[in-house]
């Protein structure tokens, strides 16, 4: 039993279940692609040079799963012209392998190519560029010469690659498509397919429905080793999860309707003798909150980490999870995450160091990714000046003052109190957090995508008349995600809020203690919040406020966190430092 060390007034206890409307059930993925981790995988962009690839990676010693680089440029004068014979690809697969990484491979060439509507804004020069015979049988020769490269078959007398390889095709034009389609339906959208004059592909139709399912076509034709992914984007039912305020977005609808169109689009509606997308992919963010505000005066692209005020990240897993439902439950990998931080002294929202908090927030919510599907997340910047996890810009190990912001969060401050010791632009962080992630790997959710409830009530009978084998219990087992302390630094007299997040199982009620102590280990705060509702696949949030005494002796102190079954008699989960806090 749980012994309570202050009497019950000693602070003031607050219960807040934090369970969005409708959040997410929980939906493991259909059947992982072969050649891929079993377990939760993490990647970040990388050059095939010293810096990335061939350098930084390999010597930190860390056993990344992925590594990516964009195919870019345009199909006219794009990567193919990067090495002779268009080797680029090859080049950087082989690379990756060597060191154990699956390569993976960003196909962003239709802007860029040449074409029509060269004045355009970007969505109407997409669309332009795919209804544009000349300008699509480049196009889809480019894109056979990357299968074939990739492919274990040898073509130009050039032996291809032949191993696991992963193609994300064309990030952006999933969401222009989906703009300009009627009624989310992409056979609406024109496409210059059959009428490209390829032959490979000439027998689908000259829609945006029959581009994927060319694309798909020569997948299969040439390199069935590639696992293909389709990009879903937040933005593409002209409702931005990712930067709206507005608290009445209805995330699930905006996310089924996402999902719907990319389903019909080639994730769950196979071509005439094409295969289906293996993977889906989806970004939250193309370069760090702080660079959009301090160097963009555009304060709009913060979530709030403590998911109280919108945008947040409980409203776009929201969203993802009933787009990835709608599109048929694919795996999902997270794509461009930016990689600053509010950690490290080094991230002061200078040029190279601006602050996000979306590495920080997902490192802590691994396993409340992994309930909606996601099994990878890939690291790194859209665009220069940026936060990078190498020194890009060339500054060595940098401490400025730290500071505190309200930057991210909807009620107190976060404070970047942590001396670096490395190079690395964001402090280390990337570097410390995968390491500490891949001491013990998050197995990924086993496959039910098949499982179907048969009846809701015992007892009753199939239509064929045998009874229904009722589901076998689910021990009950939870996991501690995020821990927060709110002010992280703060005075005697002041109300400091802990929060602890937890996820279940199986629905369960439970008890979460929380303990303040010293650096001797001597408590000098504890709470009980009994009666604690976790429901399975649903992320609960429990917080109290305690109130610093007056005579407490500054210095750091340790959040210690349990979780117990309600009866007081077994612990379920705990964690000896959890989060710390500074009086001073």
């Amino acid at each position: 039993m749980i012994r309570s060390l202050f009497r019950r007034n000693a602070a003031r206890t607050l219960v807040a279940v934090i369970i969005a409307a409708g959040l997410w059930q929980p939906a493991p993925v259909a059947a992982q692609p072969s050649g891929l981790p079993n377990h939760l995988g993490i990647g970040l962009v990388a050059g095939n040079d010293s810096n990335g690839l061939t350098g930084w990676m390999p010597d930190s010693k860390i056993p990344w799963d992925y590594a990516y680089q964009y195919l870019s440029g345009g199909v006219n004068h794009g990567w193919a012209t990067w090495n002779e014979k268009g080797q680029f690809a090859l080049y950087y697969a082989k690379a990756a392998a060597s060191h154990g990484y699956i390569p993976v491979f960003s196909y962003y060439n239709l802007l860029y190519s040449d074409g029509p509507c060269g004045g355009c804004n970007e969505g109407d020069k997409d669309m332009a560029h795919l209804n544009d015979p000349t300008t699509m049988k480049a196009y889809f020769d480019d894109f056979a010469l990357l299968m074939k490269r990739l492919s274990g078959g040898n073509y130009d007398g050039i032996q291809g690659f032949g191993q696991t390889a992963i193609v994300h095709v064309e990030p952006d034009l999933s969401g222009f498509a989906e703009h300009a389609a009627q009624l989310d339906d992409p056979t609406t959208v024109p496409a210059a397919v059959a009428s490209s004059g390829m032959p490979d592909v000439a027998a689908f139709p000259n829609t945006y429905q029959g581009f994927n399912w060319a694309l798909l076509h020569l997948r299969d034709e040439y390199a069935p080793n590639v696992i293909l992914a389709v990009h879903v984007s937040p933005w593409a039912t002209n409702v931005d999860i990712g930067s709206s305020s507005d608290p009445s977005i209805d995330a699930a609808g905006v996310g089924g309707r996402t999902g719907a169109f990319a389903a019909a689009s080639g994730v769950a509606q196979a071509g005439p003798g094409t295969s289906t997308y293996d993977l889906i992919f989806t970004d939250v963010l193309d370069r760090d909150a702080g660079f959009y505000e301090y160097a963009q005066n555009d304060p709009h692209r913060w979530w709030d980490r403590l998911n109280l005020s919108y945008p947040n990240f409980q409203r776009w897993e929201q969203w993802l999870a009933s787009a990835n439902q709608a599109a048929g439950r694919k795996p999902i990998m997270v794509w461009q995450i930016p990689l600053g931080n509010q950690y490290f002294q080094s991230e002061n929202n200078t040029k190279g160091h601006y602050q996000d908090n979306r590495a920080e927030y997902f490192f802590n919510h691994l396993d409340e990714l992994r309930q909606i599907g996601i099994i990878g997340l890939l690291f790194g910047g859209g665009g220069g000046d940026v936060t990078s996890y190498n020194d890009a810009a060339r500054d060595g190990v940098t401490n400025p003052a730290s500071f505190c912001t309200t930057d991210g969060v909807s009620t107190g401050q976060v404070c970047n109190d942590h001396p670096s010791s490395v190079a690395d632009d964001d402090g280390g962080y990337l570097r410390m957090m995968a390491t500490q992630y891949y001491a013990n790997p998050l197995p990924l959710l086993a496959d039910i995508g098949s499982a179907q409830t048969q009846s809701a009530n015992s007892g009753s009978s199939s239509s064929s008349g045998t009874l229904v084998t009722p589901p076998p219990s689910v021990p009950l087992e939870v996991d501690l995600g995020a821990t927060t302390v709110e002010p992280p630094v703060a005075s005697p007299g002041q109300d400091v809020t802990l929060r602890q997040d937890t996820i279940s199982s199986t629905n369960s009620t439970v008890i979460v203690n929380f303990e303040i102590v010293d650096a001797q280990g001597n408590p000098v705060f504890q709470a009980q919040v009994p009666d604690q509702q976790v429901l399975v696949g649903l992320i609960m949030s429990s917080s109290t406020v305690f109130t610093l005494p007056n005579n407490l002796p500054t210095g750091r102190y340790a959040l210690k966190v349990g979780v117990y079954t309600n009866d007081g008699s077994q612990q379920l989960a705990s964690s000896d430092y959890a989060a710390t806090l500074t009086v001073r």
